[in-house]
């Protein structure tokens, strides 16, 4: 029995198909001058908000596969997201971790 369900029960704010883009917003976050600790404290937020934003949508495109493993277009988005997404911001989030750190540790 297959059911029409809705996505509507999350906000996709940001394309997960656009690797390239997404990769261009971590970049972009790193390569942020900070000279102070509102510096710094704006960086963490926008930081914050875009591991959000990911996190938003993988997780909605994890529900949708969950609640209808038939349907191949789920199914294709839910695998992008664990194949190319998931290795993506493992890699970033670390950089993020470390670069955060190690600004803390000289803005103090």
């Amino acid at each position: 029995m297959s059911q029409n369900i809705s996505p509507n029960y999350y906000k996709e704010l940001i394309d997960l198909q656009d690797v390239e883009g997404v990769e261009a917003q971590f970049k972009s976050l790193l390569a942020v001058p900070i000279e102070s600790i509102s510096d710094l404290e704006k960086w963490l937020e926008d930081e914050k908000d875009l591991l959000f934003i990911i996190d938003e949508a993988m997780t909605g495109h994890q529900v949708d596969f969950y609640r209808n493993t038939e349907d191949a277009d789920i199914k294709s988005t839910y695998l992008h997201d664990q194949q190319a997404i998931q290795p993506l911001l493992m890699k970033y989030v670390a950089k993020l971790m470390i670069n955060a750190v190690i600004l803390l540790i000289l803005l103090n």
